[in-house]
């Protein structure tokens, strides 16, 4: 678990610090009319940025609920269901 954090640690520290993506985003979260001013498409970075957010939050929370659950347990017939 430890090394799934540390490699997603680094490579959203790689996107956000190397690419022209992760420069849009520290210029709309410093200052959005400039960031709009300077060229970035504000909408456009906000909607992937929370895109980006809301998949790996929901990925996760998937992933710690399938992982936890015990063979016997009454949960995992209710969690597996879906997918099942």
């Amino acid at each position: 678990m430890f090394v799934f954090f540390l490699a997603l640690v680094l490579a959203l520290h790689y996107v956000l610090s190397r690419t022209s993506f992760g420069k849009s985003m520290y210029a709309v979260g410093g200052n959005m009319e400039a960031a709009r001013r300077a060229g970035v498409d504000v909408k456009a970075v906000l909607t992937l940025g929370s895109a980006l957010i809301c998949t790996l939050g929901s990925a996760l929370i998937c992933w710690r609920r399938l992982t936890n659950l015990q063979p016997q347990s009454r949960l995992s017939k209710v969690a597996l269901k879906p997918w099942s």
